[in-house]
């Protein structure tokens, strides 16, 4: 039987429900929930001034794990950084499911590091999607827009 193969594109405003609950995008959705196991990471957004909630399958979080390992195996980030980006990636992750109806329910931690209330904004990634605060999103991401797009000569995009 064929796993769920996550592509998270597009994305919108979204609001929570009084039980923590974000449903999200129909075409997002695993047809099995019982499939997809997924993480829930709060992580720093690209200028470090405000946090969301990175939401993937769980495989994505060991690829991390192995990319942290065969950086620091290559001495190309030194053991402090190695610590830092797995306090970030494990001591923040939570496993989960989506119910079946499609939605998430939000642990209260995460909603407080990651200042989420009630009005959201989801944001496909691709292989992930990011659960925003709405206000946050509007002011933050697009500042990181602003700022990286000399990323996308230098990734030859």
């Amino acid at each position: 039987m064929p796993k769920w193969k996550p592509e998270f594109f597009g994305g919108g405003d979204y609001s929570m429900d009084s039980k923590r609950r974000i449903k999200f995008p129909s075409d997002w959705a695993p047809e099995k929930p019982e499939e997809a196991d997924l993480v829930l990471a709060l992580v720093p957004d690209a200028q470090r001034k405000a946090y969301c909630i990175r939401v993937m399958e769980i495989g994505q979080l060991r690829e991390i794990d192995a990319k942290i390992k065969n950086q620091l195996a290559d001495g190309k980030i030194t053991s402090a950084q190695s610590l830092a980006l797995r306090r970030i990636f494990f001591d923040n992750a939570l496993k989960t499911r989506s119910d079946t109806n499609g939605r998430l329910t939000i642990p209260e931690r995460l909603l407080e590091g990651s200042k989420i209330k009630k009005s959201v904004r989801l944001a496909g990634m691709g292989e992930w999607f990011e659960i925003w605060d709405a206000d946050t999103y509007n002011r933050t991401a697009v500042a990181d827009i602003e700022t990286d797009l000399g990323a996308m000569d230098n990734a030859g995009i």
